[in-house]
Formats: structure tokens, C-alpha cells, sequence
């Protein structure tokens, strides 16, 4: 072999070998991933304003052996909401909740604040798609109005309305109309907003259109409702276990658990574990775990709200590829998050912020209001979401295993979704015919999502490219 031939095939091999890591890099392992690493914190504005990190966590379940009527497996809102409604419909059964970290320390605690009564992604599926998903939500608000009065319990929880900004771009603009037909049809009031009325609105030219309406929404401190729908939760009877981590579960009748420390025989199981539900072996090609990043601003004072536009406090969304969403806490402090998810690869989860996306979240925040340079950021923090490929979430029973529950695939519309799940989760242990138990959400069964690396490289690269 001659001698400039070798070292063209070292250089072409060098070249790959960078190309494959850069990919790899680029497409399947943000630095935010890892499957060997605990995260010990969470940077979460809702959490630390909650007094989240003042309290203790609940001991662990550490008996070898353990039996109860239902164990929820998740702390988060599905969870917190189901053993609710189980223990006030069935206060002679024993309920355990098992949560691997915390309660609220998943998505539940990780998102932008927003409780929304319109399911945006609907939109596309029709108006009985639409109009059942609103219903769902609005049960979701009313649960939590109910709490907060009848329990006395502070959510900073305020009805706001809505605007969604879009950009130029005639799909954008397709579905702001197919939003808008939507709202008229459901009897709800919106103002569509042309270039001019945009750009006075928030003071910011980065946008063509926008709709505003007032569904019924609200904004609130996600942070309060886990932390006091914990306490309901315990007052009512049920034993919550957290630092926890089921491992296992074999299905039957008893259904057996393994956990870090021991076994748990229930009769039923509910999965409230949303995102991490694949770490369970179940529904393992049927949804995308996504890391989505959030930033909370220090507190912005009234003339520099009146500066930006945003002096009535509306929730904001972009409906852009790489959609980011807005909140105004109590405080006058900025949330602002999304911009662009991530799929890790093996359905990796985070271990920590994803620092590039939270700072192309700071740029993007500043390049739209640059009257705000100078304002710190002084929470930033990384969560994954369950998405399914189509938008639509799922509440029913597991085939073939009729005593396990589930409820998953909220796609970013969480918050109310969630607890109304969990009254749906304990409508259908009751065994009910209801107008819950009959929703469309029951037993459906969720888009095909292909493995690893096909799942995360098609997904990122998109988005990528696109982005």
C-alpha cells in the first residue's frame, strides 16, 4: 500500500469517526441526559417559592414485604389526583402511593404554570376531539377551585386569558383561523390580531398575527397545588412513600411489585408515571419522553411590563415549530419555556438543566423584548414531558391485565389534564358508567412511535433542521 494512500484512509477514517461523535452529540445525547447519574435538585422556580426544599421527604417504604388494596406508582398530579378520589369513594381500602424522588418532583413540578381549558392540539382532530378534551380540562380547573376554597389552600391560582402568537407562515396562520372557528363554535370570546395590533400589543415586531380569547384558563404556582394536594392526599388517609423506586412490576392477581427494598403484593396498580412509564416496560413505543427547559426571571417592575405590553398579565403561547410559552407569576416575574424539545436516546432522562436549550431560551427572551437585557434569570430548570405523536392522551386499563390502571400522553397540556384523569382512574376502578369512563380518552390506544435510534434521530434531526 503506498504511502499516501494510507494516510488517506487514516484521514477518511478520522473524518467519519468526528462526523459519527458530532452526530451523536448533535441528535441523540444532549448533555442534560444520562442513565448513571441521580438528579439531586431541581432549579424550579414553582418548587422553590412553594417552601418545596424546606420540607422533608416522606420515608421510604422499606419493608420486605408489604400488601395493599391499590398502589398509585408516581407522586406527580395523575397520582396525587387519583388517590384523592380513591380515598374519599373508598375510605375501607388501603392506598399506597410509591414515588421514586418526590412528590411533584416530575413534570408536575417542572412545568410553565399554565392551567389551561383549551387543548390546542385537539384542534386538528375535529370538533369531538375538541369539544372532549374541553371537558375534560374545564373538570380539571374545577377540582382545582374546589380544592383551593373548600380546603382553604393558596395556589396563586388567577383566571387569565390567553394569546397565541403566530408567525408568518401560512400554516400558522391556517390553524390560527381553524382556532379561531373552534372558539366561535364553543361560544368563547377571541379578537384575532393583524401585524399592527401585534406588535402594539407586546411591543415586539417578531410576530405577523396573534388570537387572543378568554376560555376560562388559569395561571397558577404548580408548585402549591402538589404540595397541597399532598397534604389532602395524606389527610385522607393514604400512605405515601417516597424515595421509592419501583422496578418491577409482574402483572397478576395479586400484582407483585419489587422495589429497591422489598416486594409489594396490591390487587391493583394504577401507572401515574407519565414520561417514565417506559422505565416500567410498559408503553414502550407508544409515546416520546421529551426534555423540555423553563427559565423564571427575577421580579420585572410596572414600567418595564408596561415597556414589553404585557400589563394584563395573559398567558402567551407561540404556535411555531418549537412552540414557548409565557407566564407572569404574582410577582411580576417572567416564566418563559420551551423552544424546542429533545428526544435523548434509549429514553434517557435528565440529570440536570439542559444549559443550551436554557440559553437560546434567554436569547430568544431577550431577542423578542430586548428592553429586558439586564433582568437575571435566577431559576432554570429541565423536565421531560410524554408526547404522543398525535397529541392526545390516554386513561384506561392495560390489555390483558385488566387490574392495571394508567393515564399518560398529556403532551404538554398536563396540569388539567392530569387531575381530571385521575377521576376518570377512579371511576373505572369503581367500575363505573359514567360520563368520565366514557370518554374518548378511555382505552385509546396511542400512535406507534418506532425504536431507538430511529426514534430519536428522525425526531431531532427534524427539528433541527427545521428549528
Amino acid at each position: 500500500m503506498r504511502r499516501s494512500a494510507f494516510w488517506f484512509g487514516v484521514g477518511v477514517g478520522a473524518a467519519s469517526t468526528l462526523g459519527a461523535q458530532w452526530l451523536f452529540r448533535r441528535t441523540l445525547q444532549p448533555s442534560s441526559c444520562s442513565g448513571y447519574h441521580p438528579e439531586f435538585y431541581v432549579n424550579s422556580y414553582w418548587l422553590d417559592s412553594a417552601g418545596y426544599y424546606q420540607s422533608c421527604p416522606n420515608p421510604p417504604l422499606v419493608a420486605r414485604r408489604y400488601e395493599a388494596d391499590i398502589v398509585i406508582v408516581g407522586g406527580g398530579l395523575t397520582g396525587l389526583s387519583a388517590a384523592w378520589h380513591l380515598a374519599h369513594r373508598f375510605p375501607e381500602k388501603s392506598i399506597v402511593l410509591l414515588e421514586a424522588a418526590r412528590c411533584g418532583w416530575g413534570a408536575s413540578g417542572r412545568n410553565g404554570g399554565q392551567a389551561l381549558a383549551t387543548n390546542l392540539h385537539a384542534i386538528d382532530h375535529g370538533l369531538d376531539w375538541s369539544f372532549e378534551t374541553r371537558e375534560l380540562m374545564l373538570e380539571g380547573l374545577a377540582l382545582i377551585r374546589h380544592w383551593s376554597e373548600r380546603y382553604r389552600l393558596d395556589f396563586d391560582a388567577c383566571e387569565r386569558a390567553y394569546l397565541v402568537l403566530v408567525p408568518e407562515n401560512r400554516s400558522e396562520m391556517a390553524f390560527a383561523e381553524r382556532t379561531a372557528e373552534f372558539l366561535e363554535q364553543a361560544g368563547i370570546p377571541y379578537r384575532f390580531l393583524d401585524r399592527e395590533a401585534t406588535c402594539k400589543r407586546i411591543r415586539s415586531p417578531l410576530y405577523a398575527a396573534a388570537l387572543w380569547y378568554r376560555d376560562g384558563s388559569i395561571g397558577l404556582n404548580p408548585g402549591k397545588l402538589v404540595v397541597g394536594l399532598k397534604q389532602l392526599v395524606e389527610a385522607s388517609g393514604v400512605s405515601i412513600y417516597e424515595q421509592t423506586r419501583v422496578v418491577h412490576i409482574e402483572s397478576g392477581d395479586p400484582i407483585r411489585l419489587e422495589t429497591d427494598f422489598g416486594e409489594i403484593r396490591a390487587g391493583t396498580v394504577i401507572l401515574a408515571t407519565n414520561a417514565y412509564t417506559h422505565k416500567l416496560g410498559f408503553f414502550t413505543n407508544r409515546y416520546l419522553p421529551v426534555l423540555n427547559s423553563v427559565i423564571a426571571t427575577g421580579p420585572l417592575s410596572r414600567q418595564q411590563l408596561e415597556e414589553i405590553g404585557w400589563v394584563e398579565g395573559e398567558m402567551i403561547v407561540t404556535s411555531e415549530l418549537g412552540t414557548r410559552y409565557f407566564q407572569l407569576t404574582p410577582s411580576n416575574r417572567i416564566i418563559v419555556g420551551g423552544g424546542g424539545s429533545v428526544v435523548c436516546y434509549n429514553g434517557l432522562l435528565p440529570n440536570g438543566p439542559d444549559r443550551q436549550a436554557i440559553r437560546r431560551l434567554e436569547e430568544y427572551l431577550f431577542s423578542l423584548w430586548p428592553q429586558l437585557r439586564g433582568v437575571p434569570v435566577t431559576h432554570a430548570w429541565t423536565g421531560v414531558a410524554c408526547i404522543a405523536t398525535d397529541g392526545l392522551p390516554s386513561v384506561g386499563r392495560l390489555p390483558g391485565a385488566g387490574n392495571i390502571l394508567y393515564a399518560l400522553a398529556y403532551t404538554g397540556e398536563g396540569v388539567t389534564l392530569s387531575l381530571a384523569a385521575g377521576k376518570i382512574l377512579a371511576g373505572l376502578y369503581a367500575g363505573e358508567d359514567s360520563r368520565w369512563t366514557r370518554s374518548l380518552v378511555v382505552n385509546r390506544k396511542l400512535p406507534y412511535v418506532p425504536p431507538d435510534p430511529l426514534r430519536s434521530i428522525g425526531f431531532n434531526l427534524v427539528r433541527w433542521w427545521l428549528g
